[in-house]
């Protein structure tokens, strides 16, 4: 998967010069072409990173200076700025977690003010593909799906209160049983099986 991820700028690079050689066939011209368009695809992958953050902290501070000023530490008061300026599995690492953990939020959000409606849904499915890529990068990540879809199920619940036992069960969990299953049972499917062919092909067993 972490091959996968670089297929943009390379296919930019191919489409520029006509040819994709090994690095190492290249000219010192050639390989500063290469940095570059992976440079430029860095940049890209960074500001995608700072926009999931700043709506991140708007959501909790509500102000947009706040939260610029919130991202301007992130990136420069940490090590994070070291990691996005290499071509390394961190900044995807980081870009899908720092997803993820938003669209949960939203999911939560929209959960607690307009019910498992189709908002919930959309985050709770991009949460979960964010997931599925933090897990196809690394399969230690496969311990955040149970988490991710606890939490979901109880963003789901959210204005259950006041509502009769009986129709919790029927009428609530109901509606959200469904979403849930369309949203991270069948996304995390998927994902484990993909680990579980990547690991066939590369090392003979699925686990």
């Amino acid at each position: 998967f972490t091959t996968l991820v670089y297929v943009p700028p390379l296919w930019v690079e191919q489409t520029i010069t006509g040819q994709l050689p090994m690095f190492s066939e290249l000219d010192a011209a050639g390989q500063d072409q290469r940095c570059l368009i992976l440079n430029i695809y860095n940049i890209l992958l960074s500001l995608l990173l700072a926009g999931y953050l700043y709506h991140i902290a708007i959501i909790y501070f509500n102000k947009p200076r706040n939260a610029a000023v919130y991202v301007l530490v992130v990136f420069f008061g940490t090590f994070l700025w070291y990691y996005l300026r290499a071509q390394t599995v961190e900044i995807f690492q980081v870009l899908f977690f720092t997803a993820a953990y938003f669209h949960l939020i939203r999911a939560d959000r929209f959960a607690a003010e307009q019910g498992p409606g189709s908002r919930y849904i959309f985050h709770a499915l991009m949460a979960s593909v964010f997931i599925v890529f933090l897990c196809l990068q690394k399969s230690v990540f496969i311990l955040l799906m149970p988490l991710t879809a606890v939490f979901l199920v109880f963003a789901g619940f959210r204005r259950s209160d006041g509502i009769r036992l009986r129709e919790f069960f029927t009428v609530r969990i109901q509606s959200v049983w469904k979403p849930l299953m369309a949203t991270t049972v069948f996304p995390f499917c998927i994902a484990i099986g993909l680990i579980a062919v990547f690991n066939t092909l590369c090392f003979g067993s699925p686990f």
